[in-house]
């Protein structure tokens, strides 16, 4: 019975039981002569009276705390199905005092969780639905640039050996030189593909992320863009030593910073934080900016080759489907996190290797 009712009823009871009380020792005294004015009660009427306050009085002490047995016990049950992850039943309202308002908290704590189990399944089947497509996207990736790498060889070799044996002054040397760096810039496209298909090998050795933080923003100290903007950096203090490529985790760290660069165009706030991440085993950087952001519906697409929301011209959106691969073939994750007009965050994470004792 839901308890709202059980008090109802408790009271009505408490309430008959009075008048039935009442409507008896009015009887007995109708029946009955009535007695001198001096007389006192009988044993008889004092008997009944005595044991009509005890009935009234022990009903009134056992109803709420029976009640309340009930409630906690309800309460008991209900914590114990949450433990065991069942959100779906919640406890139904009370107003036994001191109950009602901590029921209520519990409900609302409950449909909380709920709510947050729900967003998380639904970004777990969002993140395999990605994992899958970008599996495909790198096995077709890997076919497309083996199946270039070796006519792109061909045509730096034979275009370099054809601007060797010509003469300086002779105006085709130039046509062979953009030949020459048109086909260079293909190459660099095809290992771009091979890195994001975990085709390239690995140059694996213990780097501090801090340093390499500190070297890649001493890479970038020059470039227009980063001095144009309020450059932020929190550091940690310990030690977040990681295994990899120095070359190629410096490569991610710089095409994630040029993309938050190019998405404040105006100006704004670049910060990057390191520190040890909320997963354990895992450390991580994170790139923030004040700039633009990026359309929902563009979010699930950023690693994908090719695929940018640069204008024409700007890029080939190889940058984040790259860092993409390095990090993975680190044994890492990459994740974007963005608001349009309110900015973006990418965040890094890698296994960081377990301090010595």
């Amino acid at each position: 019975m839901n308890p709202r009712w059980q008090v109802r009823w408790g009271s009505w009871l408490l309430v008959g039981l009075a008048v039935i009380g009442i409507d008896a020792l009015a009887l007995t005294r109708v029946l009955r002569p009535a007695p001198p004015p001096a007389a006192a009660a009988t044993p008889g009427e004092t008997a009944f009276l005595a044991a009509a306050v005890i009935a009234v009085a022990l009903v009134a002490v056992a109803l709420p705390a029976i009640l309340a047995l009930r409630a906690t016990r309800a309460l008991t049950a209900a914590s114990r199905r949450w433990a065991a992850g069942d959100l779906t039943t919640g406890l139904a309202p009370s107003r036994l005092p001191g109950l009602g308002a901590a029921v209520d908290a519990l409900n609302h704590a409950a449909g909380a969780q709920r709510r947050q189990e729900t967003t998380h399944r639904e970004r777990e089947v969002e993140l395999v639905g990605q994992a899958a497509r970008l599996t495909t996207t790198a096995r077709l990736a890997a076919g497309v640039a083996h199946e270039l790498n070796n006519p792109l060889g061909g045509i730096l070799l034979y275009a370099n050996l054809v601007m060797e044996a010509t003469p300086a002054d002779d105006p085709r040397r130039a046509n062979l030189q953009r030949i020459v760096t048109q086909a260079e810039r293909a190459q660099a496209i095809v290992r771009g593909l091979l890195d994001f298909a975990h085709e390239s090998p690995v140059e694996v050795g213990t780097l501090d992320l801090n340093a390499l933080v500190r070297d890649t923003l001493e890479l970038l100290e020059r470039q227009p863009q980063l001095q144009a903007v309020q450059l932020r950096t929190e550091l940690s203090t310990v030690l977040l030593a990681v295994e990899g490529d120095a070359r190629r985790l410096q490569q991610v760290l710089v095409n994630v910073i040029l993309n938050a660069l190019d998405a404040m165009s105006e100006g704004g706030t670049l910060t990057i934080r390191t520190g040890h991440s909320e997963r354990p085993g895992f450390c991580r950087v994170a790139v923030s900016d004040t700039g633009c952001g990026i359309p929902p519906e563009h979010l699930p697409h950023l690693f994908e080759p090719f695929f940018t929301t640069k204008e024409v011209g700007k890029g080939v959106g190889l940058g984040l489907s790259v860092s993409y691969g390095i990090v993975r073939q680190h044994g890492g994750e990459i994740e974007v996190q963005s608001q349009p007009g309110a900015g973006t965050t990418v965040r890094i994470m890698l296994p960081v290797l377990a301090e010595e004792a």
